[in-house]
């Protein structure tokens, strides 16, 4: 949970430097009240996805001579889709998982794909606006410094004449 509230809150960072760079007279930063339903969000998001994984741990024990064996196990609901034989002619059951696999997709797309998308796209976009910007103001360091030079010459004919 605390891992897929982290993704979310960084992901949440990049998209608010992202308003800063690319709209700096737009960007509000005093803002609390936005701020607060943001993170909650982010943290709604982060328990949503944990919630599953709290319903199907279950706690195992194996009980050996000298000690006992604890440890968590992942039970999902399991739907039988074919019944197999072998060459003995015992049936074997095929099974599917299908809440397991639409957890984990779910999981990557909320935890990779989605972050990982939004921050490529975001930081390509911040460094793009600040290289224009660099381009510009670069130029303008080019006509401020013809413009000294016009200034020099005017004083230097003002003065001679």
């Amino acid at each position: 949970m605390a891992l897929t509230a982290s993704t979310g809150c960084m992901t949440v960072i990049a998209g608010e430097r992202f308003f800063a760079t690319v709209y700096p007279m737009k960007a509000k930063f005093s803002r609390v009240h936005k701020h607060v339903i943001i993170v909650s969000l982010v943290w709604l998001v982060a328990i949503a996805v944990a919630v599953p994984m709290i319903l199907v741990r279950n706690m195992a024990l194996l009980v050996w001579a000298d000690r006992d064996q604890k440890w968590c196990e992942e039970v999902w609901p399991r739907y039988i889709v074919g019944v197999e034989t072998d060459e003995a002619m015992s049936s074997l059951c095929a099974y599917d998982f299908p809440e397991r696999r639409a957890y984990y997709t779910i999981q990557v797309v909320v935890m990779y794909f989605v972050p990982v998308a939004v921050t490529s796209v975001t930081y390509s976009i911040i460094g793009y606006t600040l290289r224009k910007r660099q381009v510009a103001w670069r130029q303008s360091d080019q006509v401020l410094i013809q413009q000294q030079k016009t200034k020099r010459r005017v004083r230097v004919m003002v003065g001679r004449s």
